[in-house]
């Protein structure tokens, strides 16, 4: 069932195609230009701002997802609830209207 019968029992090795040529070098060495000018900004901007304000900004720890937290992701949703006894007896009645009067009624 799994097995392909063009191929032999050790694979397709008859079909492969054929390795390309390496037609540019490979594995160069990436020149470094140091930090980028906007993150040194921005990491700047915010010391900045957390020494006016005197206060350390803590992102990313354990005390700040706790404090971020957000409650209502813990809550499991029922996204199928039953219905009411009141909608299930009114969907009967339009159904025997509609069978009754040979009438589909239009939402």
């Amino acid at each position: 069932m799994e097995s392909d019968p063009i191929c032999s029992s050790a694979g397709c090795t008859q079909y492969e195609h054929p390795k390309a040529p390496k037609l540019h070098p490979m594995d160069y060495p990436v020149p470094n230009f140091g930090k980028d000018p906007d993150m040194v900004a921005t990491m700047n901007s915010i010391s900045i701002a957390e020494a006016m304000k005197n206060h350390k900004l803590i992102m990313g720890t354990e005390e700040s997802k706790a404090y971020w937290h957000t409650v209502a992701k813990d809550t499991l949703y029922d996204y199928h609830p039953k219905l009411d006894h009141d909608v299930i007896t009114t969907n009967r009645n339009i159904a025997a209207a509609e069978d009754k009067l040979g009438v589909t009624m239009e939402e």
